[in-house]
């Protein structure tokens, strides 16, 4: 019979394995993105409105 410390995965030295610091990247980038496009649509609806000629009632979600 094995022992169970020959079966389990090594332990590192300390910080993220590559596995987990892969999926801290892409939780980041995620957050950011949403952010980014949460956000750029405030930033843009006057131009937007301006160059489709719409007024502000027609521009503002209900």
């Amino acid at each position: 019979m094995s022992a169970v410390s020959e079966t389990a995965a090594p332990v590192s030295g300390g910080g993220l394995s590559g596995g987990r610091r892969i999926v801290a990247a892409l939780a980041v980038t995620q957050t950011i993105g949403y952010g980014v496009l949460y956000y750029a649509f405030s930033v843009f609806l006057i131009p937007m409105s301006r160059d489709l000629h719409v007024g502000s009632a027609q521009s503002r979600p209900p």
